[in-house]
């Protein structure tokens, strides 16, 4: 009984990570990619470095436009070029706008994590610290933090910017129905790339972090979208 109620909570999340592996497996492939020839190549560590100081000199407003442009914008483009957005109304205009306003919101809250873990547990130098880090935005941060906010934020979109919507929020039915499901796909995906992520120098975290926010951006539309996760 207790097995099969497992199946009913997670069986959502698994399918949906079964269906999008493929473009995940390439995007972490890609951070991957990254972190190595920042390490062995002169030029392009040299290139990265260069966009850690121009990111610097825009202080929060980089995590901010960052999220908002790879939440809300890029998704948008990709959603025309495949024909998805038939009609630019006033509701996709706000739909738009506040899709990119949590994006922001979020991404300035992964940009508080990196600052705070980096100058609690100091900077990655051996595989302890990586997995402390990795444990605590993974098993703290995201169940905790960032999905059910981030469930919540879509929901109460799809459900017409509702009041009523939040009735269920603090309650272990939305938890169990609405963010257990996310969870699957979060640590399938953020999991192996903030561990890539976090082996970088903090001042260049959020600048990869950014990059991948756009991808994730879609592949957790599609699940929070999915009939197979709503109530």
């Amino acid at each position: 009984m207790e097995n099969a109620q497992q199946e009913s909570v997670f069986a959502p999340g698994i399918r949906s990570v079964k269906h999008g592996c493929a473009p995940m497996l390439l995007i972490q492939f890609l951070v991957g990619l990254t972190v190595l020839l920042y390490f062995v190549n002169p030029g392009f560590k040299s290139w990265m470095d260069g966009v850690a100081e121009w990111k610097n000199g825009l202080g929060l407003l980089f995590p901010f436009a960052s999220g908002f442009i790879a939440g809300g914008i890029l998704p948008e483009i990709a959603k025309f070029v495949l024909g998805r957005v038939k009609v630019f109304d006033r509701k996709w205009l706000a739909d738009t706008a506040y899709t990119g306003f949590f994006y922001g919101v979020i991404t300035l809250m992964v940009f508080g994590l990196y600052t705070f873990l980096d100058r609690w547990l100091g900077p990655t130098t051996n595989w302890l610290v990586l997995g402390e880090k990795v444990v605590f935005d993974q098993l703290v941060f995201s169940p905790l933090i960032s999905m059910p906010v981030g469930v919540a934020a879509f929901g109460f979109r799809d459900a017409g910017y509702k009041s009523s919507y939040w009735k269920d929020f603090f309650t272990w039915k939305f938890y169990r129905g609405k963010v257990a499901p996310a969870l699957v796909m979060c640590w399938s995906f953020w999991g192996p790339v903030v561990t890539a992520i976090y082996i970088l120098p903090e001042n260049l975290q959020i600048v990869v972090s950014a990059g991948c926010q756009a991808a994730w951006s879609l592949l957790f539309v599609f699940l929070v979208r999915s009939d197979q996760v709503t109530e």
